[in-house]
């Protein structure tokens, strides 16, 4: 073997090597370890941004849900008051009419009317301006024996409501506002209970008991009940057990 032709296969094999080990033929590792690691964060960041969707997107159904419910149950409650009050208004009317129904009729006495209607009024009237500045007794609940006593009648039912249920219909009247020297009556339909009852006096007047002062007597329109007490009005009587009232008009 020539010494050239030994050369080059002494001198080859060092070339090889210088191409494995040279650095500057190979890639560098450290860029590779950073493609690697941003291959990694962009993977991680992909994970990371589908796990925040997946919760905002399970949160909003859940709220979805939960409103749903809110609103099912809010129709559910409205349904159960409707369907209590209607409930509560039919024991209230069925309570009414078997009160009236089980209340007994007083007999009146036609014949037994005032001889003047006009001075026997302005008498009555007299009387109820007294109680209003200096009340004769504490008049706590105790509508019915006020008005009568201020039409000069003769006790008459136990309760305002029980007086009217049992006046026979000839001594009822609807209009209004009452006719002075008249009683007129008052109850709430959602709970009658006793009623109301208040002596008629001039211009739509009337003297009540416990409206404005408990157990005195003050002067106001005869349609107050309604805003003050939620009482509608009854009507108003010309008459008692005892005779007619000295209804003026």
């Amino acid at each position: 073997m020539s010494m050239d032709s030994q050369g080059a296969g002494y001198i080859a094999p060092v070339r090889k090597i210088r191409q494995v080990v040279d650095p500057r033929s190979l890639n560098d590792p450290y860029s590779q370890i950073k493609d690697r690691a941003a291959n990694i964060t962009a993977g991680q960041q992909d994970i990371t941004e589908q796990v925040i969707q997946k919760k905002i997107q399970d949160k909003a159904a859940a709220d979805a849900k939960a409103e749903a419910a809110r609103q099912r149950e809010l129709m559910a409650a409205q349904q159960r008051a409707a369907n209590s009050s209607a409930a509560r208004n039919a024991r209230y009317a069925d309570n009414l009419n078997n009160y009236v129904a089980s209340t007994p009729q007083v007999t009146f006495d036609a014949a037994n009317s005032a001889p003047n209607h006009s001075k026997q009024y302005q008498r009555d009237l007299n009387w109820a301006n007294q109680q209003v500045t200096n009340p004769s007794q504490d008049w706590t609940r105790q509508c019915q024996s006020f008005a009568r006593r201020a039409a000069h009648a003769s006790a008459f039912g136990t309760t305002a409501l029980q007086a009217w249920q049992s006046t026979p219909d000839q001594h009822k009247h609807f209009t209004y506002p009452p006719r002075a020297g008249s009683i007129a009556y008052y109850a709430n339909p959602k709970n009658p209970g006793a009623g109301h009852a208040v002596f008629v006096g001039d211009n739509g007047k009337v003297y009540s008991t416990d409206i404005k002062r408990t157990g005195k007597i003050d002067i106001v329109n005869w349609d107050t009940f309604q805003s003050k007490w939620g009482m509608q009005y009854l009507g108003w009587i010309d008459a008692t057990p005892s005779g007619r009232l000295p209804v003026q008009g």
